[in-house]
């Protein structure tokens, strides 16, 4: 769920961005203002434009470009829901078919256990161990 949030978090802030970027830029003509808006969220997946406003603005400086985009963003809720619910679910699978040999929290707690095994076997893989390096005089 953690490194969801992060997903959402880091994306709102480049929506967040492109937005103000986007508020920024002044167009020639609608079609041009809305191609914009339509690129805007092609890239991102936990975010809706909501509400699009292609406005003209008077200016008395730049009478080439009087068009500006107003662009209202959400959370696609739904999406997200379904990302929460798939969120740590993975598959565990066994050849002991007796559920009363084994429970499915038995095989999860056996599951996670091998961890703390592999990692008591780590340094062997370490190469800085030397394992290859030890040499017997004999045998025996």
């Amino acid at each position: 769920m953690k490194n969801l949030d992060k997903k959402i978090q880091k994306e709102r802030a480049e929506v967040n961005k492109q937005l103000r970027t986007l508020k920024s830029e002044k167009f020639a003509c609608i079609p041009d203002a809305q191609t914009a808006k339509r690129k805007l969220l092609n890239n991102f997946l936990d975010h809706e434009l909501k509400q699009i406003n292609v406005q003209e603005v008077e200016s008395k400086y730049d009478t080439d470009f009087p068009y500006e985009v107003q662009v209202q963003v959400n959370l696609r809720e739904s999406k997200i829901e379904l990302e929460k619910k798939r969120a740590g679910r993975f598959i565990l699978a066994t050849n002991i078919l007796d559920r009363m040999e084994l429970t499915k929290e038995e095989m999860l707690s056996k599951y996670k256990g091998q961890q703390s095994v592999e990692r008591g076997f780590r340094f062997l893989k370490d190469p800085l161990f030397l394992t290859d390096s030890i040499f017997l005089k004999s045998p025996h």
